[in-house]
């Protein structure tokens, strides 16, 4: 069965999710995000993998993506907001749920930011894949791997731009200050090779995490690869079966 929802965002926008209720007799489901620039559909794979295995789902488009309003996308932080009024959505929806949080790229940094703030007890474990560790970082990175410019001198430019559209300083957004506060267990998987995401990042988010924590590193993967991988769902369905 499937249903399109809408909720309202902290800052009024019409936000949309797909949710796919295959097995009403099952209280497993999982809340997927995708990535920049992407929408629900995209995570369509693992939509599959996961029904197959018994779970219900709820894929959202996250803001200024898919079917979900919005001019600007946050990089993972107005998202995580979003995030958790979908967790309180869906907990209230179906009070008995036990629901896993899965997120990629800019949906994994939604996921490890919303794991610092007060989830419901619904929520039992959550699994990232190819998120940074520090936002402003990871922009200084990316600028300076397309450009021949120094970009740090500019930061504080950018940063006034941020504030103005997204309403946040880059300068106040830590998401390895979020997840030292995670208390759920966290499934963390990365490229080897990723070069728009280095490794460095992953290695910092798990070091961050006080809860029980698994780093998988899958070898001869760029970003966005993992789920190429021959036993990419067998690691994360594994780990959910451990904590559900």
């Amino acid at each position: 069965m499937k249903n399109d929802e809408t909720i309202r965002s902290f800052d009024g926008l019409m936000l949309h999710a797909i949710r796919i209720e295959n097995h009403p007799d099952s209280n497993k489901w999982m809340i997927l995000m995708h990535g920049y620039h992407r929408c629900a559909m995209d995570l369509m794979h693992l939509m599959m993998e996961a029904d197959k295995r018994g779970f219900n789902l709820l894929a959202v488009d996250q803001r200024s993506s898919g079917q979900s309003e919005g001019t600007y996308c946050g990089l993972g932080w107005p998202e995580h907001y979003d995030l958790l009024s979908w967790i309180n959505f869906l907990s209230v929806l179906r009070p008995q749920s036990k629901i896993v949080l899965y997120g990629i790229d800019m949906g994994a940094n939604a996921v490890m930011n919303a794991c610092g703030d007060f989830l419901s007890s619904n929520v039992v474990c959550a699994i990232e894949e190819g998120g940074w560790s520090d936002i402003k970082k990871q922009f200084v990175y990316i600028a300076e791997k397309e450009s021949s410019i120094p970009v740090k001198p500019f930061i504080p430019a950018v940063n006034l731009l941020v504030r103005q559209c997204l309403n946040y300083s880059m300068n106040d957004v830590s998401t390895t200050r979020q997840l030292s506060r995670c208390r759920i267990p966290m499934l963390f998987l990365h490229g080897a090779d990723d070069e728009i995401v280095p490794m460095v990042n992953v290695e910092e988010c798990s070091r961050a995490t006080h809860s029980d924590t698994d780093l998988v590193v899958f070898s001869h993967t760029g970003f966005g690869g993992c789920r190429y991988n021959e036993n990419y769902y067998d690691v994360i369905f594994k780990f959910i079966d451990k904590h559900i």
